[in-house]
């Protein structure tokens, strides 16, 4: 599997947790079962190898690509700006109340891209 950054990522528990979001998912969601069979656990470390992300931090996640940008940051010396250079992002849907919902992650996302 290749990434692609027009692409997000789902990574999500094979006990079925996440049934509805799986069920409704926009068609650029790639879905990465996670579950304790060699043939799971293999796709899915190939695939974060290729993200370049040692873990996700709970199921289900969300990766995304973020593009580069640039934010004001204010602290007592004034404000400041700083440089973030692109790369791939985690919404961590699984410490999002529930029920969840794709409007709820994608406005999650918006707020990460943000920042």
């Amino acid at each position: 599997m290749s990434t692609d950054i027009t692409k997000r990522y789902l990574f999500h528990n094979v006990y079925g947790d996440a049934t509805e979001l799986i069920n409704t998912k926009p068609d650029d969601i790639i879905l990465v079962p996670f579950g304790w069979s060699p043939d799971i656990e293999n796709t899915r470390n190939f695939l974060l190898q290729e993200l370049n992300i040692t873990g996700i931090s709970c199921l289900p996640s969300l990766i995304f690509w973020c593009p580069a940008r640039t934010i004001t940051v204010f602290n007592q010396t004034g404000p400041s700006v700083v440089n973030i250079p692109e790369k791939w992002e985690e919404v961590a849907i699984g410490y999002l109340p529930q029920p969840w919902t794709w409007q709820q992650i994608n406005a999650q996302q918006a707020l990460i891209s943000q920042q």
